[in-house]
């Protein structure tokens, strides 16, 4: 779990489905909670709003004050073009602010 330095902004891991709409890989997924605005994102998923198809979460995530940027690590290989590692990569979400 990553706390933005205001705190409204907080980055957590889940493998639950009914934190967001329509969450259906059954793996772990990294999550934004907006304190102030009471919303939650999913934001292991691809630039086309892909589920990601493996595994987002080793405790090294993190937000930047605004909430803007999320980092996070992921074995998912759906997430960018090309990513056929199969091993963890460390990806940056650029995120619309509330």
């Amino acid at each position: 779990m990553s706390i933005s330095r205001g705190g409204r902004y907080v980055v957590f891991l889940s493998e639950a489905s009914n934190l967001v709409p329509r969450d259906t890989n059954g793996t772990w997924d990294v999550f934004v909670r907006d304190r102030l605005a009471g919303t939650t994102s999913l934001v292991s998923v691809s630039g086309t709003g892909a589920q990601a198809n493996g595994t987002s979460a080793s405790g090294a995530e993190a937000v930047s004050a605004d909430g803007r940027l999320v980092t996070f690590e992921s074995v998912a290989t759906n997430l960018v073009p090309g990513d056929t590692n199969g091993v963890n990569d460390v990806f940056v979400r650029e995120r619309r602010r509330a």
